[in-house]
C-alpha cells in the first residue's frame, strides 16, 4: 500500500515537471545555423587590379610618346592616375611630358606628388632637382638631389651628379666625400673604369679641399680651375 502511494507521488511529480523539461534551457539555447559567408573581392585584390590597369595606361602613354602623339600620351597618363592615384610611374611620365612642353610649374607639382610615393621617391626628387637646376634655383636643386642620394645611396650616377654640383659651388670637401663613396662602391663592384675615374676625382678634390693659400684661392676663381686640377691629377696618376 505504501509502495503504491510512493509510485503515485512520483508520477504526479513527473507530470508536473514535464512541461519545464521539454523547454530549452537559457544556458544552452537553440541557435540557428547560419550559412558560411561567400568570399568577396578584398582590398588587396582591388589594389592589384588598379595597379595593373594603371600600368596598362602608362605603357599606352609611352607608346603614344614614342609616336609623337603627345595629346594621347597626356590623356593616358592622366587616366592611369585616375585609376590608381598611388602609381608612381604615371606621375613621373606625366611630369616629364609637362616639363618637355614647358609647363614647369605643373611638372614641379607632379614631381612633388611622386616624391610622396616611396616606390619612385628617389627618382622624383632627382628629376625635380634637375628641373630646378635648369631654372637657376641652385640651392633648392641641391637640397632635392641630396634627398634623392640619401634615399638611394646605391646610385653612383646621382652621387656623381651631386658631387659635380658641389664642385660648381666650390664645396670641395662635400664633393670629395661623395667621390670617395663612389670610389668605395666601384672597388666593391670591381669596375675598373669607374675606379680609375673616381681615383682621379678624389686626388684632384683632395688638393682643392686642402688648399688654403690665398694665391691658390685667387686662382680658383678662374672658371677652368677645377678642370685643370683634375687634368693634373690624372696626369700624375698615369705616371
Amino acid at each position: 500500500m505504501r509502495r503504491t502511494a510512493r509510485r503515485s507521488a512520483i508520477w504526479v511529480a513527473l507530470l508536473i515537471a514535464a512541461p519545464a523539461l521539454g523547454q530549452s534551457s537559457a544556458r544552452f539555447e537553440d541557435v540557428a545555423v547560419q550559412p558560411a559567408p561567400v568570399a568577396g573581392p578584398t582590398l588587396a585584390s582591388f589594389d592589384s587590379w588598379a595597379t595593373r590597369r594603371a600600368q596598362t595606361f602608362v605603357e599606352r602613354a609611352q607608346t603614344h610618346t614614342r609616336r609623337g602623339d603627345v595629346a594621347l600620351a597626356l590623356q593616358a597618363y592622366s587616366e592611369a592616375i585616375r585609376v590608381d592615384g598611388s602609381h608612381g610611374p604615371a606621375y613621373l611620365g606625366l611630369a616629364w611630358l609637362r616639363e618637355g612642353l614647358g609647363d614647369f610649374s605643373e611638372a614641379e607639382r607632379l614631381y612633388a606628388a611622386a616624391a610622396r610615393l616611396s616606390e619612385v621617391a628617389p627618382e622624383a626628387y632627382a628629376r625635380r632637382a634637375r628641373l630646378r637646376h635648369k631654372l637657376g634655383r641652385g640651392q633648392e636643386a641641391i637640397r632635392d638631389l641630396e634627398t634623392a642620394v640619401r634615399l638611394d645611396p646605391e646610385s653612383p650616377a646621382r652621387t656623381r651628379e651631386l658631387a659635380a654640383w658641389y664642385a660648381e659651388r666650390q664645396a670641395w670637401p662635400a664633393a670629395l666625400a661623395l667621390w670617395r663613396r663612389v670610389l668605395a662602391q666601384a672597388e666593391e663592384d670591381g669596375n675598373a673604369n669607374e675606379i680609375a675615374e673616381a681615383r682621379v676625382q678624389v686626388q684632384a678634390l683632395s688638393l682643392l679641399a686642402g688648399e688654403s693659400d690665398p694665391v691658390v684661392g685667387a686662382a680658383r676663381a678662374h672658371p677652368n680651375w677645377v678642370r685643370r686640377s683634375i687634368r693634373s691629377a690624372a696626369q700624375r696618376n698615369a705616371r
